[in-house]
């Protein structure tokens, strides 16, 4: 999903709530995160009860005319994969410029859905560590790590998911002439943070997804958070699994 229809994911389950419970007082379904990961959402629930209600909301949810989410097991989250290269000062100047020129310049790089997890400034450039989408990381595998920026090419240094190249291969293939990027620190997913409609108090997890609890990826009822995801997808039917473990909704661009 983009960031706007994850938006729009956000709006809508929002709105069934208060629709739900529009005269209640006390006893709706109660989240502390709503996270927009790289495609998907992390929504994180208070109790059990509250991941209950989110997977049973969220196959139902229509956030746009063609939508159609569904909640996964925590196993089948994506794995996520995270890239550090060397951004020339010279090609562009800001991080954003450089997006719009790689997404451009380059086959199958889904920058606009890329997450910018840290930058430092070097001599004559800077230094980006992304979060990749799963195409754009199987993209950049395929090419040995090099890409196309402006009137240079620059080399992605990839950590983490199943689609990072052999460290053979970026030794081989690293320009000699650009600077050498250390590796990323950042390892997104790894801990879900407060989206905008999901955590749990104590309960567990979700997303536009679903699950009930606060510490994470534990069973409901031992205080511990369930995770779940929400990514929408263009087929299939939603998946309700899980125990309150991590789950998540997707979608497939099909």
């Amino acid at each position: 999903m983009s960031e706007e229809q994850m938006k729009s994911v956000h709006k809508y389950l929002t709105l069934a709530i208060m629709t739900q419970w529009s005269s209640a007082k006390g006893g709706a379904p109660q989240f502390v995160g709503f996270v927009h990961k790289t495609g998907w959402i992390l929504v994180t629930c208070c109790n059990q009860a509250s991941k209950d209600w989110l997977m049973n909301e969220v196959p139902k949810a229509k956030p746009w005319p063609e939508a159609t989410l569904s909640v996964i097991p925590e196993g089948e989250l994506p794995k996520p994969a995270t890239a550090v290269t060397f951004i020339p000062e010279s090609e562009a100047s800001s991080i954003e410029d450089a997006l719009v020129l790689l997404r451009a310049q380059n086959f199958g790089l889904n920058t606009e859905l890329w997450k910018v997890l840290g930058e430092k400034a070097e001599q004559g450039g800077r230094v980006a560590t992304f979060a990749l989408d799963e195409p754009s990381a199987e993209a950049l595998k395929a090419n040995g790590g090099e890409v196309v920026i402006g009137f240079k090419k620059v080399l992605f240094r990839m950590k983490g998911g199943p689609n990072a190249p052999p460290k053979e291969t970026v030794q081989q293939t690293q320009p000699p002439a650009e600077p050498t990027p250390g590796p990323s620190t950042a390892v997104p997913g790894s801990r879900p943070q407060i989206p905008q409609g999901s955590r749990g108090l104590g309960g567990g997890r979700s997303a536009a997804r679903g699950t009930g609890g606060r510490t994470r990826g534990s069973l409901p009822g031992r205080g511990r958070p369930q995770n779940s995801v929400a990514r929408g997808s263009l087929r299939g039917t939603p998946i309700q699994r899980g125990r309150g473990m991590p789950n998540r909704v997707r979608k497939n661009n099909a």
